[in-house]
């Protein structure tokens, strides 16, 4: 592998991309959650789920070295050193298949961003070769890729950032870890004896269908025939099943458990981030039409999150920071070393907004581990602010604790001014890049944001919106509208004639608001098939700008004209793609599994590896550590 000739680097000093100032180590991931869609042909033939994975993982691993994960949802480690897993539901019909991605540890935001890039590019790879492999088995369509951040149900799924944090618990929280872990564990004896209970039943069944062998086979044969048939999708559910029954048993022990993490864990982060990661959303929003408010929104994920740090394994609500991580790992509540998981960023598909996202942020938490408080700027109510400045814009006013009114781009000025002062000394080419593109961007936002299309993605997508509604009229005319349509039904909108069409084919006991909307707005029934027409294609809009693969979506198409400004070049996305960053473990990770021969011989974790044939296991404890062996063992690199 090219990466184990490169000469040892001390894993405290500078990464890759310019960070030769810099001292403290840092360590960064985005896992990212796409909508699975596909697109039929002329014959308008679905494939069931199990042969639309099938096809989606053999052209997402062809011609690409992999090993299986040891983890709860399976999928994949790819040679580059990132995962790739569907998600794991009960499947209705309805349901959006969710494929979610994660980069390998990286050292820089620059990294971080071009790894996030280049899984970005194997979707777009495994789109085309779909098609062909559709073909071969009957099909005329193929698998397209949403990189949003909701689906038409409203389902969310969106972007995760994971930075490593450091911070020392303070003694008098490790006295409240002793206090609090006998409560705990006693909580948690009730789910363990209805744990113990089922366990016990299942093996009672056992015996029961041992002994009677006529039984047994009768129930086996019965189970088999029930898959056969196709009424229950057993093995496809069993991880999810057990998955929700575990979570719902210890409900109560998560959710104290949930409360001590918030209050203590992470504190400092919790209370001086949480402003800056609300209003960032001027810059790293991706935009959505909100037809039930009426307005055109700067992020997504705004209107889904309801709470500021929890442990969440299920629901449709969201949160700013996710605590599961130190539910599987209690044993980070005493390092000094912990993940923050932030989950309140929309999922960007242009470079620079993914680059200001990683960038600011890390920066910000790098100012809070030495110390630096945010006290005039924190919000009075964080959630109700959030979903404001998406709703409101950049000039909505928000109550802080202190009694001031500020905006979002207030709040990220004071941010800029004390990141600037901090790092007047020791300041790399990176950080230099990130300050001065953060302070442009806020000037351009403040003075014409318009100006901003060739860098924002929500405003990118607005130019396109707006060029859509304006030839047509204005956007308080198209809302007015669109919220009728919105109200009625997409189904009826498309199979009607006219208004009054309309209006008979929604449902009864929507027809009387229907018709008091269109008499209070004096909507004209001649202007029905141009409003209606132009909402169905603002809706096109608002969801194929963030498109990967078929025939692109509208923000690919557009960084191919060059409306959009790119920061990655395609050599270095190409490299990312097969080959793991130089200096984090994903180098150790993806050295061995561009050894193994194929995915089974292989099982790779964050933090392990196993090796089947012959049996070895690799620890991967540091994420620092990055010493992959060689022919000679004096090059050897050392992390």
């Amino acid at each position: 592998m090219a990466s184990s000739q490169q000469p040892h680097r001390d894993p405290h000093s500078s990464a890759a991309d310019g960070a030769s100032k810099r001292t403290r180590p840092g360590i960064i991931g985005i896992e990212t959650e796409v909508g699975v869609f596909y697109l039929p042909g002329n014959s308008g033939r679905y494939p069931s789920f199990s042969v639309l994975r099938k096809v989606l993982f053999d052209c997402l691993l062809q011609d690409r070295k992999a090993a299986n994960s040891g983890g709860l949802k399976g999928g994949y480690f790819l040679g580059n050193g990132g995962q790739v897993h569907m998600e794991i539901y009960f499947r209705q019909e309805r349901d959006t298949p969710i494929l979610e991605y994660s980069t390998p540890e990286c050292r820089t935001p620059l990294a971080a961003i071009r790894y996030q890039r280049a899984f970005d590019t194997i979707l777009e790879e495994t789109s085309r070769r779909s098609a062909v492999a559709f073909t071969r088995l009957g099909y005329d369509g193929l698998i397209v890729f949403g990189k949003n951040n909701r689906d038409r149900h409203g389902t969310g799924f969106g972007c995760h950032e994971n930075y490593l944090v450091y911070n020392r618990p303070r003694r008098s929280t490790l006295w409240v870890y002793a206090l609090a872990a006998p409560l705990i564990l006693l909580t948690l004896l009730p789910p363990f004896a209805i744990f113990l209970g089922l366990l016990t039943i299942s093996y009672l069944a056992w015996l029961l269908g041992r002994s009677i062998p006529p039984l047994g086979r009768a129930a086996v044969r019965f189970y088999r025939d029930v898959l056969k048939s196709g009424r229950l999708r057993l093995f496809e559910n069993l991880r999810m099943m057990s998955y929700l029954l575990m979570t719902a048993i210890l409900y109560p022990v998560i959710t104290m458990y949930s409360c001590l993490l918030r209050g203590f864990a992470l504190r400092p982060f919790i209370d001086e981030l949480t402003p800056f990661l609300i209003t960032r959303q001027v810059f790293t929003g991706t935009g959505c039409l909100d037809f039930r408010r009426g307005s055109y929104d700067l992020s997504q994920r705004a209107e889904l999150t309801n709470t500021i740090a929890k442990i969440i394994m299920f629901g449709r609500r969201k949160t700013i920071y996710d605590l599961k991580g130190l539910l599987y790992d209690p044993g980070g509540l005493f390092r000094t070393q912990k993940r923050l998981a932030i989950t309140v960023g929309d999922s960007n598909l242009s470079d620079i907004p993914n680059h200001l996202k990683v960038g600011t942020t890390s920066l910000v938490i790098e100012m809070i581990e030495a110390g630096e408080r945010f006290d005039d700027h924190k919000l009075k109510n964080p959630i109700a602010a959030l979903k404001a400045i998406s709703h409101g814009g950049l000039w909505k006013q928000l109550k802080g604790r202190s009694g001031r009114s500020l905006t979002a781009l207030d709040i990220q000025r004071e941010y800029l001014r004390r990141a600037k002062t901090f790092f007047k000394n020791k300041m790399s080419h990176e950080c230099s890049e990130i300050l001065e593109r953060w302070e442009q961007t806020l000037d351009q936002l403040s003075d014409h944001h318009q100006c901003l299309i060739d860098t924002l993605d929500w405003t990118a997508k607005k130019s396109m919106l707006d060029q859509a509604v304006r030839e047509h009229g204005n956007w308080k005319v198209f809302f007015q509208w669109g919220k009728l349509f919105h109200a009625g039904g997409m189904k009826a909108a498309k199979g009607s004639d006219d208004l009054d069409d309309f209006i008979q084919s929604a449902a009864l006991w929507r027809r009387p608001m229907l018709k008091q909307w269109t008499r209070r707005h004096a909507l004209d029934a001649v202007d029905f098939e141009t409003y209606r027409d132009l909402y169905f294609h603002a809706l096109k809009i608002d969801l194929r700008f963030h498109e990967l693969g078929g025939e692109s979506g509208y923000q690919r198409v557009l960084e191919e004209a060059g409306i959009i400004r790119r920061l990655l070049d395609d050599d270095g996305v190409a490299q990312a793609m097969q080959e793991p960053p130089p200096d984090t473990r994903a180098c150790v990770r993806g050295f061995y599994i561009n050894l193994a021969t194929d995915p089974t011989a292989i099982s790779a974790n964050w933090h392990e590896i196993e090796i089947k044939r012959p049996l070895r296991h690799i620890p991967l404890p540091d994420p620092f550590s990055y010493r992959v062996p060689t022919d000679d063992p004096e090059n050897d690199r050392e992390g």
